[in-house]
C-alpha cells in the first residue's frame, strides 16, 4: 500500500513540475478543449498547460492572447 502511495505522489509532483516548466519555457497549445461558455464568457482551454483563450462562437475563431 505504501509503494502505491509513493508512486502516486511522484506522479502528481511530476505533473506539477511539468506544468511549471511548460509555463516557463512555453507551451505550443496544440491540444485545445472544445469551447466552454461560463457566465457569457466563451473560451477554449489548453489541455497541456491550462491556458485559456477567448473564442467567438459565431465565427468559430480564437480571439485575444492566451491567459491563465
Amino acid at each position: 500500500m505504501q509503494a502505491n502511495t509513493a508512486a502516486m505522489q511522484r506522479t502528481l509532483s511530476g505533473n506539477s513540475i511539468g506544468r511549471v516548466l511548460k509555463r516557463l519555457l512555453g507551451c505550443r497549445h496544440r491540444y485545445m478543449s472544445y469551447p466552454f461558455t461560463v457566465d457569457d464568457e466563451r473560451y477554449r482551454t489548453c489541455l497541456e498547460c491550462g491556458a485559456r483563450r477567448a473564442f467567438n462562437k459565431h465565427t468559430w475563431t480564437k480571439q485575444h492572447p492566451y491567459y491563465f
